[in-house]
């Protein structure tokens, strides 16, 4: 009978959760379209470069992701002109002292001249690299390695402070979506950023998976890029003494859910989009949308002749959250990191017909600020 009764009420809600949900916002891009932004391959000097998926630019080094290396996560490579030169293995696979048993790990620039390696999951330790020099990098001695809050529970993401701390994003049962905590903090320390106001039934740690997302740093300012993993959510916000502040949304269409098959769970509409490919520079916010649905996946084939979740709408935008201009990109790519001094754009994609990885590499006109 219990079950019964929360299956109707569960019903119920999903079916006045429909009035609820903000105004979609609409950005007008008349007279900021700027054509296309042509691109030329970098260049590479081994074969070691493998399925790219992620790439962090920090000053002349590039660090690599890459999925169809069993052990290597991370490669480094040093970019010279329209070449990259390889440096060595960064990151390995594994339960060693400087390894993580995770698939994915994300590098992040904190303006003091060190990475940071946050695995991701429920891992214990982070690591931070100096990264003046690729003799630094992958001398593992060299290596700091700390230890997390004790409450900081499944955590995928987090952000540089400009004092030393970070911003976390979490999935855990908790009525705000940020944290922050200070390297040797046994706990975190929850920052005023409720949740996004609806009225879908979502509860407990069900809340933290639907509202997942990215969170970037603009380098060298406590302000902040949140990006969602579905739908199209994209705000930012600052940080002042440790409270969310100024916060814009530059895209605010929510993910949506619907019940399960077995009457109880929730599972995510097919409806909603997948979400951006994306990155930050000191003056913009580089977003390109998915030009898909979640239904679309294993229906659709692929996107002009390459993989789904692949995006070529290059819309740029301020820190205000104000649309600057929006480009084509000549070639789909699957992730983005841009140059320190704003110069060039670095994309990852693959050759549609050998699907062997490529780096390319963007020149980015000159943009008033």
């Amino acid at each position: 009978m219990k079950k019964y009764f929360y299956t109707l009420t569960i019903i119920a809600l999903l079916l006045t959760a429909c009035d609820k949900h903000p105004e979609t916002r609409q950005i007008d891009w008349s007279g900021k379209e700027r054509g296309t932004l042509t691109s030329a391959p970098m260049k590479f000097d081994t074969a070691a470069l493998l399925r790219v998926t992620k790439s962090v630019l920090h000053g002349d080094l590039l660090f690599v992701e890459q999925e169809t290396i069993p052990d290597n996560l991370w490669s480094l490579f040093r970019i010279s002109g329209d070449s990259l030169h390889w440096q060595g293995v960064v990151l390995q696979k594994g339960k060693g002292t400087f390894e993580i048993s995770q698939e994915r790990a994300f590098i992040l620039a904190p303006g003091n001249d060190s990475l940071v390696i946050n695995p991701t999951g429920y891992a214990k330790n982070y690591f931070t690299i100096p990264a003046h020099d690729p003799a630094a990098v992958l001398d593992k001695k060299q290596w700091g390695i700390h230890a997390y809050p004790e409450n900081i529970g499944h955590m995928d993401i987090m952000a540089p402070t400009t004092d030393g701390g970070f911003i976390t994003v979490t999935r855990d049962e908790k009525e705000n979506m940020f944290e922050i905590f200070f390297p040797g903090d046994s706990l975190t320390e929850s920052l005023a950023s409720p949740y996004p106001e609806t009225d879908q039934p979502l509860v407990g740690t069900f809340k933290g998976y639907a509202y997942n997302g990215r969170i970037c740093q603009r380098p060298g300012y406590d302000q902040y890029l949140h990006v969602g993993s579905t739908g199209r959510m994209a705000a930012v916000f600052e940080l002042e003494n440790k409270r969310i502040v100024r916060r814009k949304e530059i895209y605010n269409k929510l993910p949506e859910f619907e019940l399960a098959p077995d009457g109880m769970n929730l599972s995510p509409s097919g409806e909603n989009d997948l979400g951006f490919r994306f990155a930050v520079s000191e003056n913009y916010i580089y977003l390109c949308p998915i030009p898909f649905k979640l239904k679309d996946l294993g229906v659709v084939k692929d996107y002009k002749g390459y993989p789904l979740g692949y995006a070529d709408d290059l819309q740029i935008f301020d820190w205000n959250g104000n649309p600057v201009c929006r480009y084509e990109l000549d070639t789909p790519v699957v992730s983005l990191t841009v140059a320190p001094d704003e110069s060039h754009l670095y994309a990852n994609t693959i050759d549609p017909e050998t699907e062997e990885p490529r780096i390319l590499r963007f020149a980015l006109p000159s943009l008033e600020h």
